[in-house]
């Protein structure tokens, strides 16, 4: 006898999506430019002492990135 839940298969299982997930990699690749045009325009509106503080943060953080990668790199990508 059958239930009342519905039988759903391994193939419909893969196709399923958690609410909020893209239906592409191009549509997650937009959603990161668009996550930098909000952020962007958001920071446009911040005082310039603001802005300069986050621009130092960013640019910090882009060194200790760039100098882990030289390392990564460096090591044979190991």
């Amino acid at each position: 006898m059958c239930s009342l839940q519905t039988h759903i298969t391994k193939r419909e299982k893969k196709k399923l999506k958690p609410d909020g997930a893209t239906q592409s990699p191009m549509e997650a690749i937009g959603g990161i430019f668009k996550l930098f045009a909000d952020m962007d325009a958001f920071m446009k509106t911040q005082s310039p002492e603001d802005q300069a503080a986050a621009k130092k943060m960013m640019e910090a953080k882009k060194a200790e990135e760039d100098a882990k990668w030289r390392e990564f790199m460096q090591n044979g990508g190991k």
